[in-house]
């Protein structure tokens, strides 16, 4: 390969790999400013999961922190004891899903309409709440997101340039006045058992609760189906591998101090539509995770705190519309329970959704069989 096409080769990957900067940093600041975990500890896990997933799946695979769970620990300020406890009985559920083969089972029995309808769905979320940040810096947002559409249009790796330029533009405007301090050292996660009361705690039920749906829809059945049609040739990316993988890397997260995490059809959607086809996406970004949690400790949050909402905002947006292209390939047939699917998704929740979906799609065939 020649100098110049592996230069464009690895722009692409990092643009990539930046991609689901929007889901991940919100989430990340919030559970390490109000809930007051390590920020050592965060980094160092996602970025072992990042690089452990690149190279199990063999593609840009996501990794995120839990949604649902972390915005009820953030909104309610639960305990560091608190999540973590909740990281590991997770963890347990999903390699127990694993084991039993019971998510397998799961992912066979969905039908594609209300797959692609979940995907759908979680694209309009993301797309609405990347408006949403957007707005909150409207000229800025406008600049930023017409570029990006250039740069996508043009296949350019958008997400560094229009990183850079939001930062440019805080600094220029003056809402940037100095760079943050940073305070270099050597930091590695320590073993940091949550109580047993933590454990049993209501809290801990209630992320179970709201949790467990949302990563059963979107973390396993609608990543396995957006992986399936952007990487065909992947074979890995299965129902019981996903609740494997998230099962071990909430364990670990428990034991050592971390947040829930996850896999994600809006990640897997972000880093391909931003330019990553390969594993190098997500060791490259695991790598710079693991590198700021060990060398920069908690001063690393901050230089990440100057992202602009309004460029998280064109990444969530974009990620969001590559996640809803998944609806211009189906069948005529399949529309209508795509978009009910999608809309119940949208207004009440994705668990929900599969439920209707399911029904649906079993009294549809039914009234086909009786006519027949």
């Amino acid at each position: 390969m020649a100098p110049k096409n592996t230069l464009k080769f690895l722009a692409s990957e990092a643009s990539g790999a930046l991609g689901d900067l929007g889901t991940f940093l919100p989430y990340v600041i919030g559970a390490i400013s109000i809930n007051h975990m390590s920020s050592s500890n965060v980094f160092i896990l996602f970025g072992l999961f990042y690089s452990f997933s690149g190279l199990a799946y063999r593609m840009p695979m996501a990794v995120q922190p839990m949604k649902a769970a972390s915005a009820y620990a953030i909104s309610n300020q639960l305990t560091p004891g608190m999540i973590t406890a909740a990281s590991i009985v997770i963890g347990i559920i999903l390699l127990l899903l694993w084991k039993t083969g019971a998510a397998k089972r799961l992912a066979r029995y969905i039908p594609r309409s209300v797959s692609i309808g979940i995907q759908a769905g979680l694209g309009i979320s993301l797309a609405i709440l990347g408006i949403k940040l957007i707005i909150q810096q409207s000229l800025m947002g406008l600049i930023l997101i017409s570029v990006m559409f250039l740069l996508l249009w043009r296949k350019l790796p958008a997400a560094p340039i229009v990183l850079v330029l939001g930062i440019l533009i805080e600094f220029a405007m003056g809402r940037i006045v100095e760079l943050p301090p940073l305070t270099p050292g050597f930091y590695l996660p320590e073993i940091n058992l949550p109580d047993i009361s933590d454990i049993f705690s209501n809290s801990t039920l209630t992320i179970i609760l709201i949790q467990i749906p949302l990563t059963l829809t979107n973390a396993i059945i609608a990543t396995c189906a957006l992986s399936g049609k952007l990487y065909p040739d992947h074979t890995r990316v299965t129902a019981g591998n996903l609740s494997l993988t998230m099962g071990i890397a909430n364990l670990f997260s428990g034991i050592f101090g971390g947040i829930p995490m996850c896999h994600g059809s809006g990640g897997v959607a972000a880093h391909y539509k931003f330019g990553s086809r390969t594993l190098i996406a997500p060791i490259m970004l695991g790598i710079s995770f693991i590198l700021i949690g060990v060398f920069l400790g908690d001063s690393g949050l901050e230089i990440l705190k100057l992202l602009p909402d309004a460029v998280l905002g064109c990444l969530l947006f974009y990620s969001g519309v590559e996640l809803t292209s998944t609806f211009k390939d189906t069948k005529k047939e399949e529309r209508s329970i795509i978009l009910v699917v999608a809309g119940i998704c949208v207004v009440v929740n994705p668990a929900i959704a599969v439920l209707f979906g399911v029904f649906a799609d079993h009294i549809g065939k039914n009234k086909l069989g009786d006519t027949s």
